[in-house]
């Protein structure tokens, strides 16, 4: 006999290894045994039974359970329990001229079910390896005609439980914000029952936004194809009880700048402000935040400092155009000063003075967020063109 060196398969084993397994094993046996006897080794299962065994189905697509006795049987001992699975819809029938024999402290149950019971566990549904191979999966699409009739009372086609999910459920929300650097998105949309981690779906172009990257001009309709969250479930990473957060990806060519100098000419209006190398052209517009740039000015002897702009001035929350660029500055004009031609001074800049590309929520589409039912959508069940299913009288077929 050939010597075995001990191995250990695990269900996480490929089907591969599992199989050089066995068939080292069959080799083994095999060495006990002389003349014609012989191990098949695809004949020995892993773990359990599988799809090809199971007798009782039409071509994988409907399994059933009889419910007609047409011989005469009797519940006796040994086996002094007997069980037949039905359905609430079908019937147990006792052919004419047959009886069924029940003895004393022997019992015949008659038990309605929802389901297919004779699957071990939801592998043997969906995916059933066999040494050979893979076993079809469960079928949901008849192939041929498929007759429950006769013996055959209760019919399934089962498709997996763990497959089903909420209803779907659908917001149209009122006000949007996003957040280009970080991704963020909130959305309001009203009293619900969300929570973090659900999966929510935005409808294809459904949100739409105007942008100050171009004076707010033209309309944007979100997601579009190329981003990231285009048709894909999108984790809610926060709740209130009236808005969800998700994060649908930064806006990867649009940014903030620090202003690190900056030259104003009161008599023009012209802001010159260095903000680094950038890509911005005077095709594009930018928005500078309220009090964010500080000049001192000659007026008082530069003493006091100035925070622009200021509610009242020409570029206090509106995009201004870009007149003129250098490899590091940018020009606009935020309006000339009535107030003389005093010299200002540069002095400091809150970080992110200067925004590119700002998101201005516009509207929604109707029902434009979803959340719930099968991801991907249902498995239907089908008949295919030329086939039928026929159903006698207290007969059911259940999906």
């Amino acid at each position: 006999m050939p010597a075995t060196t001990k191995k250990t398969v695990q269900p996480s084993n490929t089907i591969e290894y599992q199989r050089q397994v066995i068939n080292d094993m069959a080799g083994d046996l095999h060495s006990l045994f002389t003349g014609t006897a012989s191990i098949n080794a695809a004949a020995i299962q892993i773990a359990g039974d599988d799809i090809g065994s199971i007798s009782d189905h039409i071509d994988k697509t409907v399994f059933f359970y009889y419910g007609v006795f047409d011989i005469d049987t009797t519940i006796g001992s040994p086996s002094k329990f007997g069980e037949i699975y039905s359905h609430e819809d079908g019937s147990v029938d006792i052919e004419d001229t047959k009886t069924v024999t029940i003895d004393d402290n022997c019992v015949l149950v008659i038990s309605d079910t929802t389901e297919y019971k004779f699957f071990s566990n939801e592998t043997e549904q969906t995916n059933p390896q066999k040494l050979t191979g893979f076993a079809d999966n469960i079928r949901t699409t008849i192939v041929k005609d498929q007759n429950l009739t006769g013996k055959i009372k209760v019919g399934y086609v089962p498709v997996p439980t763990y497959t089903e999910a909420l209803s779907f459920n659908y917001w149209t929300p009122s006000a949007v914000t996003y957040d280009k650097l970080t991704g963020e998105m909130v959305l309001t949309i009203g009293s619900h029952n969300l929570t973090v981690g659900t999966n929510i779906k935005i409808e294809e172009s459904a949100l739409v936004f105007k942008c100050s990257k171009d004076n707010n001009v033209s309309l944007h309709n979100y997601p579009r194809s190329t981003d990231p969250y285009y048709n894909k479930n999108i984790p809610i990473t926060a709740v209130t009880s009236t808005t969800i957060t998700v994060n649908v990806g930064i806006a990867s060519t649009l940014k903030n700048y620090d202003v690190k100098d900056a030259t104003y000419v009161p008599t023009t209006g012209l802001l010159e402000a260095t903000i680094g190398t950038h890509s911005l052209t005077t095709d594009d517009w930018v928005e500078l935040v309220d009090s964010s740039i500080t000049f001192v000015c000659a007026d008082d002897n530069y003493q006091k400092h100035r925070d622009y702009p200021r509610s009242t001035d020409p570029a206090s929350g509106t995009p201004v155009k870009i007149t003129a660029v250098t490899g590091t500055t940018i020009t606009v004009n935020v309006g000339a000063t009535s107030g003389g031609n005093y010299t200002h001074k540069f002095k400091k800049a809150l970080p992110s003075a200067i925004k590119h590309g700002e998101h201005t929520f516009v509207s929604s589409a109707p029902k434009s967020i979803s959340s719930g039912g099968i991801q991907g959508d249902d498995v239907p069940v089908d008949i295919e063109d030329t086939f039928t299913v026929t159903v006698d009288d207290q007969a059911v077929l259940i999906i």
